[in-house]
């Protein structure tokens, strides 16, 4: 988990202290080194807060630039096919001053332009500035798990991983339009946010900002093939998961897992035992409270030979729904804050990177109220807005 920061405007002031200010909203998304350059023919600024996975040296430090400084880069996440990207760009002659993966974003946009995005394989949002056209260009991952926001206001554009940055410079109007979503369907749905003239990047979409005019355009979407059903399913599936918990298995430092027992966490656990790997599993239970999940993922750690560590949890535990509330940013209605917060917090004072299972139950149609659609085969067909008022209808 990295911060990503920028910032632009043709009539604000822009200060050192300001960007520092801001930039250390979010220093707890990468306590490892928090940097930022300044464009000053642009009055661009550009930070990055990192947590170091890959390549732990100063020549991995973000902002990143190409070899003339007319490209920057501010990354988050992880680009799990970036050694392949990398040979193929050397092979064009590009040269790399580091080893890690945040670097063939750089190289693979002057190489392909915007179509490097369809070979990135991984979990990302950036930003990629070009001083020469003082363009950004930037992008959020396929699924949507790394967060981007970004303003527009007069003559201010502005772009982090969280929300807090941009209270620093300006105050924003609770949106009662995504209030009522809130209420609603437990959550805001991109492109808003709680906070009027905030906005979320959607999933799989692209952005570039130039000379005030703003454009946003879908990548990728899920491909839908009926016919192409692969005749043994099972084993295809699991070659995909392996496949998949290998990539992520890449780092620089230990990986732990979290582990609750379900299918889905202990799937990865399985499968990271067929690679050869030994991680360290993390539980999280509930005292007196006969359904606790860290006696199942006890017994499936026993089963795989994986070493687990367990914490217990009780009603105190819930004072950190307070502390949890600064760093979600936006009103979210999920049950399971306590214990992801707690298990996050706990686990990263052994590991500085975790697999867990979550996604699983949203891909194979695992929640209870995936069952009354489990029939309807062409589910992949509907509308995003009719499943998600399906869903809020169900709950």
């Amino acid at each position: 988990m990295c911060g990503i920061l920028a910032i632009t405007s043709t009539k604000l002031t822009l200060t050192e202290p300001l960007i520092k200010k801001m930039l250390s909203s979010i220093s707890h998304r990468g306590r490892d080194y928090q940097g930022f350059v300044h464009i000053s023919q642009h009055n661009v600024w550009i930070g990055h807060a990192r947590h170091s996975i890959i390549d732990l040296s100063p020549r991995a430090h973000q902002p990143m630039t190409n070899e003339d400084n007319t490209l920057f880069l501010s990354f988050n996440g992880e680009i799990y096919n970036f050694k392949s990207l990398k040979e193929d760009l050397l092979k064009h002659g590009h040269i790399f001053k580091s080893s890690t993966d945040a670097e063939v974003i750089i190289h693979g946009y002057e190489q392909w332009g915007v179509a490097v995005l369809q070979k990135l394989n991984g979990m990302f949002s950036f930003i990629l500035y070009n001083s020469e056209k003082n363009e950004f260009f930037c992008a959020r991952d396929r699924i949507g798990i790394k967060p981007f926001y970004y303003s527009v206001l007069p003559d201010t554009f502005m772009i982090a991983s969280e929300i807090k940055p941009f209270l620093q410079l300006h105050s924003y109007n609770i949106n009662y339009t995504s209030l009522c979503e809130y209420l609603t369907y437990r959550y805001v749905p991109s492109p808003n946010t709680i906070y009027n003239n905030i906005f979320k990047l959607p999933p799989a979409h692209y952005l570039i900002f130039n000379h005030r005019q703003i454009q946003i355009e879908p990548y990728w979407d899920v491909p839908i093939n009926d016919s192409n059903c692969h005749n043994d399913l099972t084993n295809h599936i699991e070659n995909l998961i392996i496949q998949s918990v290998q990539a992520h298995l890449i780092s620089d430092v230990p990986v732990g897992i979290f582990l609750s027992g379900g299918i889905d966490s202990s799937t990865i656990a399985l499968m990271t035992k067929k690679l050869g790997y030994k991680p360290t599993a993390f539980t999280i239970g509930f005292n007196n409270w006969a359904l606790s999940e860290d006696k199942p993922a006890t017994q499936t750690a026993k089963a795989l030979g994986i070493d687990i560590k367990t914490k217990l949890l009780d009603p105190e535990s819930l004072q950190n729904v307070y502390e949890s509330a600064y760093f979600y940013d936006e009103p979210i209605a999920d049950i399971s804050i306590v214990p992801t917060f707690e298990i996050s917090r706990w686990a990263s004072q052994y590991v500085r990177t975790v697999l867990s299972g979550d996604g699983g139950d949203e891909l194979f149609a695992g929640y209870t109220w995936h069952q009354k659609l489990i029939n309807n085969r062409y589910i992949i067909r509907w509308k995003k807005n009719g499943i998600v008022n399906f869903y809020a209808q169900s709950m």
